[in-house]
């Protein structure tokens, strides 16, 4: 049970986690995706490009803070924000059951 669980939460989050991932990217670098914007300009003038890469910084912003689409989306953020506390305890359990020791059959008597 434990393993289907770990498995099924790490391949859903996967699809948060480039969400997180994307904007976080976006957050430590802003200057290379508006560079990115600014390289597809015509003459100073916004472009169908440059117009598609400043709305999906915006929705990539909103997305990564949950603002888009009301409190379903907010629940639903807090809610998957504590997926990875998931995936560490059911990891940690697969992990000790894993290497914990076994009795020995015979070995009661021996120390």
């Amino acid at each position: 049970f434990l393993r289907e669980l770990h498995y099924s939460l790490g391949f859903w989050l996967s699809l948060l986690t480039l969400v997180w991932a994307g904007s976080g990217i976006y957050f430590a670098f802003p200057d290379m995706f508006h560079a990115l914007s600014e390289v597809f300009r015509d003459a100073g003038e916004d472009t169908r490009v440059s117009a598609f890469i400043e709305g999906s910084i915006v929705e990539m912003v909103r997305l990564h803070f949950g603002r888009t689409y009301g409190m379903p989306v907010k629940i639903l953020w807090a809610i998957l924000g504590l997926v990875p506390c998931a995936l560490f305890v059911t990891g940690a359990l697969m992990w000790w059951q894993r290497t914990r020791k076994k009795p020995v059959p015979g070995a009661e008597g021996r120390a």
